[in-house]
């Protein structure tokens, strides 16, 4: 079956009324084509007060129309939305300790390097808030034939810093926490976080490589040139998740612009919502995740463990509590304190 249709919690004349200054810039984006089309939705107070979608799929004409039910490639926002919460549950049930290190899990990690040496070092904590010393972004893919090959490749990366000496965002770093947490979870991690977040939120657009029904209504991400050699659509778009099969720690999920604001409402604590592991999401159960404190702040300004915290606490850019910024242009800002 193709993924739901989803109908606008306001009249679209409302919505625009509401919200003229976002679809103006929108509109001139798409007319500029800075992207073809875009998906997206406002939560305040509780309340979805937009959901729509402008544009279509590609430049082409005609084109598929982009609608609020839309479902996207959400690229790093897997990092956020799956891993991210996949450790906190697993640290909320005692099973995950934040300070273990890296190797005790995936001891190929340790390379022959002797204990106490700086691979040894590296901690889930540090995974979490980008400060393994990892490297931001490696095409593992190029010389990786198969999932295996990929994450022994992406074990035996050399540290660029010593551990906890500087943030530098790393797609090997989450690589590897994933794996890391399905080593602790005894299973995968599609399996878990459908089971433990998306199907208890009521998320039912969201899901790690979409069923092939669901392919032609989803926007094509590149035309491959280099690797794949074809377009790329209704399939990861990051070749190394691409590589692992689809589901990885950094990248891999798919979902429309409504389920995460379902995802926000839990984390926020805004719906009250006590379903299975979904319920221990939200900052009221254990602030840990989103303490400014979870990793030294005097070193990684705005740093929290899996996401981006306060602008007004740390001076950065990103104006929000939680969250993370994506190069692939899904955002997913989060602030409990102003609705």
């Amino acid at each position: 079956m193709p993924p739901p249709q989803l109908t606008t919690p306001l009249s679209a004349s409302a919505q625009r009324r509401q919200f003229a200054t976002a679809y103006s810039v929108l509109e001139t984006a798409i007319a500029e084509h800075a992207f073809p089309g875009a998906a997206f939705s406002v939560l305040a107070n509780g309340r979805v007060l937009a959901l729509d979608g402008l544009g279509g799929f590609t430049y082409d004409r005609p084109t598929e129309a982009v609608t609020g039910s839309t479902v996207f490639d959400l690229a790093s926002l897997t990092k956020v939305i799956a891993t991210t919460s996949m450790a906190m549950l697993l640290y909320q049930r005692g099973k995950l300790a934040l300070d273990q290190p890296l190797v005790h899990i995936l001891p190929a990690f340790a390379q022959e390097e002797s204990p106490g040496g700086p691979r040894y070092q590296v901690t889930l904590r540090m995974l979490l808030a980008h400060a393994s010393g990892l490297p931001g972004y490696v095409r593992l893919f190029t010389e990786s034939e198969g999932r295996e090959e990929l994450l022994d490749a992406c074990l035996r990366l050399p540290l660029e810093a010593a551990p906890c000496t500087r943030a530098e965002y790393s797609d090997p770093g989450f690589i590897l926490l994933g794996q890391a947490l399905e080593a602790i979870a005894g299973e995968p991690m599609d399996t878990f976080c459908a089971r433990e977040v998306f199907t208890p939120l009521g998320m039912s657009s969201t899901c790690f490589r979409p069923p092939p029904d669901w392919r032609s209504q989803i926007p094509p991400t590149e035309e491959d040139l280099t690797f794949r050699h074809r377009v790329i659509q209704g399939e990861v778009q990051d070749e190394n998740c691409f590589v692992l099969g689809g589901v990885g720690g950094h990248a891999g999920l798919f979902s429309n612009a409504l389920d995460p604001l379902l995802y926000a409402a839990c984390l926020l604590g805004l719906r009250g919502l006590h379903l299975a592991g979904a319920a221990n999401l939200h900052p009221g159960s254990d602030s840990t995740f989103h303490h400014p404190r979870a990793v030294a702040p005097w070193q990684f300004p705005g740093a929290g463990l899996g996401y981006t915290l306060p602008a007004f606490l740390f001076g950065n850019l990103f104006q929000s509590p939680f969250g993370r910024p994506s190069r692939l242009r899904r955002n997913f800002p989060l602030d409990r304190f102003r609705a």
